[in-house]
C-alpha cells in the first residue's frame, strides 16, 4: 500500500520544500493523496522518516538561517516571511533545529 502512494508523498514533500512559507493544511494535503488525514500522516512518516510538520519546520528554519545571514530584517519579520505564525514558536523551532537562538545564529 505504501508503494501506491510513494510518488504522491514525495511530490508533496517537494512542494513543501519549494514553498515552505505557505500555510499548509493536513486535510488538504491528505486530499491530494486520496486518503484520510490520519492515514496520510502515517504514510508520510513511513515514507520520509519524519512527520510533515517536523519536515516543514526544518525547511523553514533553513530558510530563516539564510535570511538571518543575508538580511538585516528583524527576527519577527523573518519568522513571518518563513511561514511561522508567531515569534515564540519560531524561536522554539529554531533552537530545536540549530541548538541556538536566532540572535545567536545571526552574530
Amino acid at each position: 500500500m505504501i508503494k501506491r502512494h510513494y510518488e504522491k508523498i514525495i511530490k508533496i514533500k517537494n512542494e513543501i520544500q519549494a514553498k515552505p512559507e505557505y500555510k499548509y493544511n493536513l486535510e488538504k494535503l491528505a486530499l491530494k493523496t486520496g486518503v484520510s488525514t490520519n492515514h496520510f500522516c502515517r504514510l508520510y512518516k513511513n515514507i520520509t522518516g519524519e512527520t510533515v510538520f517536523t519536515y516543514l519546520n526544518k525547511i523553514r528554519v533553513e530558510q530563516a538561517k539564510e535570511l538571518l545571514i543575508k538580511t538585516n530584517w528583524s527576527i519577527e519579520t523573518i519568522a513571518y516571511k518563513t511561514g511561522f505564525e508567531n515569534t515564540p514558536y519560531f524561536y522554539r523551532q529554531f533552537k530545536k533545529n540549530t541548538s541556538m537562538t536566532p540572535n545567536d545564529f545571526r552574530q
